[in-house]
């Protein structure tokens, strides 16, 4: 998206934030939105970044004949596509508020823990001070930098203000394509670099969050050698691989190379839950099949 400056020290406080900004086409009434995927480049002389996502993110399935869509020349209308619709949008800048409120209440909590404990001496309240006056450093650099993202994204306010690009491919829906047999399932999106700050962004990466430590990531990363699109539950604990309405999204291995995309889900239980990908070695041949894509590759640079 038109990445804020401020969001990646914010995330530092508000969990909250999403990790992966939601599309939906500019047109059409309720847009059924999904996440984007990937970055390519389409290579050669030619500088054009594509955005690759699924084609059931653009056009709604129950709205959508299937047939091939290109954007031909430039004087033909535009499918435009947008980070976040207006009621994501606003939920979002409203989250943010109520989280700047929270880390208010917990500021004047600590400050009111510190002036009780004043003048008392032994090392239980030397270590409690130590503690409380932690805790009201964070709160207040939370409270400064979730204020800045929230005067930022107001600056997004406009629908046509968060446009990042239009759609120019997508092939129609296929199963079992031919010569392979896997779904064919993708939209290209060419981007408006213009709305990136490539000093702020990295085109190919995944925002991990908090909820795992560095040392149980890598035990469940690197358990023991496994073969390519090999999708099973870390233990019987972790539950399901996928969830619903992430369809298109990367599954990558433990050397940060993308191994496909997904596709679908079976979903029927929190302990049994197949999942169906497709490999970006298949994918990948498809998008170069089209003509602005012959030589796509993984390495775009967003200036």
């Amino acid at each position: 998206m038109p990445l804020i400056p401020s969001e990646l020290e914010a995330k530092k406080h508000y969990f909250g934030l999403p990790s992966c900004p939601v599309l939906v086409a500019r047109t059409g009434a309720n847009p059924l939105g999904g996440f984007w995927r990937f970055f390519i480049a389409s290579g050669g002389a030619d500088s054009k970044v594509f955005l690759v996502t699924a084609r059931y993110v653009i056009f709604k399935p129950d709205k959508d004949d299937n047939k091939t869509y290109e954007r031909k020349n430039a004087s033909a209308p535009r499918e435009d596509v947008v980070v976040l619709g207006d009621e994501a949008y606003k939920s979002l800048v409203r989250s943010i508020m109520v989280e700047i409120v929270n880390k208010g209440i917990s500021l004047q909590t600590f400050k009111k823990r510190l002036e009780a404990i004043e003048g008392k001496e032994g090392t239980r309240f030397d270590r409690e001070r130590t503690q409380v006056q932690s805790g009201i450093t964070t709160a207040e650099e939370a409270i400064e930098e979730l204020t800045k993202l929230h005067e930022e994204a107001k600056r997004w306010e406009k629908l046509d203000d968060r446009v990042i690009g239009h759609v120019v491919y997508a092939p129609p829906i296929t199963l079992s394509a031919d010569p392979d047999g896997y779904t064919e399932d993708f939209a290209l999106i060419e981007i408006d670099t213009s709305r990136f700050d490539a000093s702020n962004i990295k085109s190919n990466c995944i925002d991990l969050g908090t909820k795992i430590s560095d040392a149980d990531f890598t035990r469940m990363m690197y358990p023991d050698a496994t073969t390519p699109h090999t999708i099973i539950p870390y233990d019987s604990k972790s539950g399901t691989f996928s969830a619903k309405g992430i369809s298109g999204s990367v599954v990558v291995d433990a050397r940060d190379r993308i191994g496909s995309l997904l596709t679908g889900r079976d979903g029927a239980t929190q302990r049994l839950d197949p999942t169906f990908v497709t490999p970006i070695d298949f994918l990948m041949k498809r998008i170069k099949a089209w003509k602005d894509t012959r030589l796509a590759h993984l390495n775009p640079q967003l200036y």
